[in-house]
């Protein structure tokens, strides 16, 4: 996400362009690209996840650029931010489809197979553990 966001933060100090359009652009290009391994990303600490989340809080507060009040600038809050967006959620969402996808894929493939060996040599696989808690909170 630093990547992304790296590549195409000028574009967030326009201030021709609309919050609308850098929106839209934030889900286009940047979100999708954070998104990309997230299929199979193992979030092993609840830090990991928030250092994700805080990452993407700045980028949106980037995007909505601080607010002028008679005080000075202020800049948005936390609920504002993750009305906006929660990758949190999106994370989840890709995990359960990928893991839908391979569960229902013909016995004969091989990526059906590996899931249930390593379930059965190991009792605590970190990503199929991560994912059906995911199934029972959804």
């Amino acid at each position: 996400m630093k990547r992304a966001y790296g590549i195409t933060h000028n574009i967030y100090n326009k201030k021709c362009m609309s919050i609308h359009t850098k929106i839209r652009h934030y889900n286009t290009v940047i979100k999708p690209q954070a998104l990309y391994a997230s299929e199979t990303l193992t979030i092993l600490t609840k830090s990991d996840m928030e250092n994700i989340l805080k990452e993407e809080r700045k980028i949106i507060r980037k995007i909505l650029s601080p607010k002028r009040t008679e005080e000075g600038y202020r800049l948005y809050s936390r609920k504002t931010t993750q009305q906006m967006s929660n990758i949190a959620a999106h994370i989840r969402k890709r995990r359960r489809k990928f893991y839908g996808h391979i569960s229902r894929l013909p016995p004969t493939r091989i990526a059906n197979r590996i899931p249930k060996y390593i379930k059965g040599v190991k009792s605590t696989t970190p990503w199929i553990t991560q994912v059906e808690i995911d199934i029972q909170k959804a």
